[in-house]
């Protein structure tokens, strides 16, 4: 999605963590934070942490409006992905499922696998 829809995602769901990747691969994060400022950082391809203002990271207006920006699922327990009435994935399953389909496929496994997907983190679409 383009810069305009993720503000405009960002006011309504102020929890969410959008990332690009520049032309120089790093990674960019915008998201809100905690004192309900944009925030705005970049990791390089490395691993470092970039701060783009001297501000501590705060949003600093220079973000292209053509990158194309994706929602970070965060990881969430079972029964929160299950009670989101969403379709869910656990972490290493490729495509997401209604929960119906996840409990199907949680009782075709062994009892050990099984337990160890509910234990594990969850993704919700």
């Amino acid at each position: 999605m383009k810069i305009n829809e993720v503000f405009e995602r960002l006011m309504n769901n102020r929890d969410e963590v959008y990332e690009a990747i520049d032309e120089y691969g790093q990674k960019l994060e915008l998201f809100i934070s905690s004192r309900k400022y944009f925030r705005f950082q970049i990791t390089s391809k490395n691993g470092t942490k970039i701060d783009p203002s001297l501000g501590g990271g705060g949003f600093s207006g220079n973000i292209k409006s053509d990158y194309d920006w994706y929602l970070v699922r965060k990881p969430v327990t079972f029964m929160k992905a299950i009670n989101s009435g969403k379709r869910i994935r656990a972490e290493n399953w490729a495509n997401f499922h209604t929960w119906n389909e996840a409990l199907d496929i949680l009782r075709a496994c062994a009892n050990g696998q099984a337990l160890g997907r509910i234990n594990g983190k969850w993704l919700i679409e």
